[in-house]
């Protein structure tokens, strides 16, 4: 019975592998807009208010945004060239028209702006977990958002006080596993993986708009092959057109009454999965290893000129990895250390040797 024991604890009393979960996040956008446009502002009476006005757009990009700055400006005390420069937007601006008292004035302002913009995101998250043990690991920042603005009234003074409530919220990356290894060299992998961040502002300047992708998912892998979790192939197209009525429509002589603008987007996105088992110490140590001396030719190669101003400092460095596995000098193995005989240790001094263990202090 004890020999049957013996052997069964044998077959349970082993070592569990690991894996290690390797996800890529690729992410290749291109953003392209253009506009074009001709407004028109007339005054008939001769004095500084206009009667008349085509205007499209908003802010600097319209010309009555433009006006009005530049009215504002000048009663501050500016010139109108400088009040004029200070208010135009991006892009090419191009203004003609006639100002002055007494006769029938006007302006025209032609406006050109083409963008585009290129976005190349690439994300690694690596984790290392037992086999058949949930793991997560998170990269991100907490965010206050602002959800409401209140104005409560104080007590006898009739005082108002106003106040801001905030929700904090947690954007990063999140990639959360729990690998189960089967016969042979395939891993069943319960993925969840979360990507957020910050998409801009809509409604206003105190407005945070976040933007969310994920994936939940169980996937069977070989060890060390790649498998694509998911993706996103996004091509959005945007043309407005902006026009006076019936003037707008006459050839050639229309475009002086049209304002046209066009947004094309383009988004690639595409999550991949690696797996791999460590099932050996050897097998951890070399991982461990590529990783660590990784790290370390980066911070090599960037402490290659110093540092600027300070001649006598330097970058800080991880040790190489044969240093940073060295025992420290006070510690020997027993094997290492010859067995005293019995008239050497009846001799020894009880508080000279401390053993713990397989180590001699």
């Amino acid at each position: 019975m004890f020999r049957s024991l013996k052997s069964v604890i044998a077959q349970l009393d082993i070592r569990r592998a690991q894996v290690m979960v390797e996800a890529i996040i690729a992410e290749v956008s291109s953003d392209r807009a253009a506009e074009l446009g001709v407004q028109w502002l007339f005054d008939g009476s001769g004095g500084d208010n206009p009667v008349g006005a085509v205007n499209f757009g908003s802010g600097s990009s319209s010309i009555s945004g433009l006006a009005q700055g530049a009215a504002r400006a000048e009663a501050a005390g500016a010139g109108s060239t400088a009040a004029a420069l200070s208010t135009i937007g991006s892009g090419v601006t191009i203004g003609l028209g006639r100002f002055s008292s007494g006769t029938f004035n006007f302006a025209g302002l032609i406006r050109a702006l083409e963008g585009d913009g290129i976005t190349n995101v690439l994300s690694t998250p690596n984790l290392v977990t037992m086999d058949n043990e949930e793991a997560e690991i998170f990269v991100g920042q907490e965010l206050s958002i602002p959800t409401g603005a209140f104005a409560n009234a104080g007590g006898g003074n009739s005082s108002v006080n106003p106040f801001t409530t905030f929700e904090r919220k947690k954007v990063g990356i999140r990639l959360k596993v729990k690998p189960q290894i089967n016969e042979g060299d395939a891993i069943r992998l319960d993925i969840e993986q979360t990507v957020d961040g910050i998409a801009g502002g809509a409604a206003g300047a105190g407005d945070i708009v976040t933007s969310e992708r994920s994936i939940k998912t169980s996937v069977l892998v070989d060890d060390g092959k790649m498998l694509v979790l998911g993706g996103l192939i996004r091509d959005d197209l945007v043309e407005t057109a902006q026009k006076v009525p019936l003037l707008g429509d006459i050839p050639l002589l229309g475009a002086l009454f049209r304002y046209t603008s066009v947004q094309k987007v383009k988004t690639n996105l595409m999550v991949f999965l690696r797996p791999t088992i460590l099932r050996t110490k050897e097998d951890s140590f070399k991982l461990t290893r590529s990783k660590y001396n990784f790290i370390r030719s980066r911070q090599l190669e960037l402490g290659k000129d110093g540092v600027s101003l300070l001649s006598n400092e330097s970058h800080p460095t991880m040790p190489e990895t044969q240093e940073f596995l060295e025992l420290p000098a006070p510690f020997i193995t027993r094997s290492e250390q010859q067995k005293p005989s019995d008239n050497q240790r009846d001799s020894a001094k009880p508080d000279s040797v401390f053993i713990f263990s397989d180590y001699i202090f």
